[in-house]
């Protein structure tokens, strides 16, 4: 899905895995993604590793533990890292 998307869109609650998975994965491929986020009751883009770290900082930090558990965070930022970097190099 990510790969045929022109961009993502996600409600969610900051404490959704598979919501914030799905922004990952979104990131992967280059699209960018705008997250409701309803603690905030607010939107934000999100198009780069910087935007996606930012909007774990302002969960609270059970949650970003609890989603840590289900989706190795630090895993998942390293393979978007990874494709961007990937990316470069082709071009």
């Amino acid at each position: 899905m990510a790969a045929e998307a022109d961009y993502g869109f996600v409600l969610w609650d900051g404490e959704s895995a598979g919501s914030i998975a799905n922004v990952f994965e979104l990131l992967k491929h280059e699209k960018s993604v705008a997250v409701y986020f309803a603690p905030e009751k607010r939107f934000f883009t999100i198009s780069s590793l910087d935007d996606a770290k930012a909007l774990l900082k302002r969960c609270d930090a059970k949650a970003v533990d609890a989603i840590n558990k289900k989706v190795n965070l630090r895993t998942a930022l390293a393979e978007i890292q990874n494709a961007a970097q990937g990316r470069l190099l082709v071009s």
